[in-house]
């Protein structure tokens, strides 16, 4: 039961990951628009706020997952070193 929990964690903390990293090459993209002599600056200024609407919300989301997920993980590793009577100090 606990290696099914802490797969759960890390596949969680993975996918948490990987959402920051996509959410930070969105927002990479940014340059991009800004560089694209093909738009005018609303077209500019409407693909920005469309790519932060999408892309904060995923990195916040992102790190939620990977630092609760982190946590989960010390939590559970020091319960199972408490109950192998094994002092913790993390």
């Amino acid at each position: 039961m606990q290696r099914a929990a802490k797969i759960e964690n890390w596949a969680k903390m993975a996918g948490g990951i990987a959402q920051v990293g996509s959410a930070i090459q969105q927002i990479q993209n940014l340059g991009s628009i800004w560089k694209n002599s093909d738009l005018s600056g609303g077209q500019k200024l409407l693909q920005t706020i469309t790519n932060l609407a999408i892309s904060l919300p995923m990195l916040a989301s992102g790190f939620t997952k990977a630092t609760t997920s982190l946590g989960l993980m010390k939590t559970m590793t020091n319960a199972e070193a408490v109950a192998a009577g094994i002092s913790s100090t993390a």
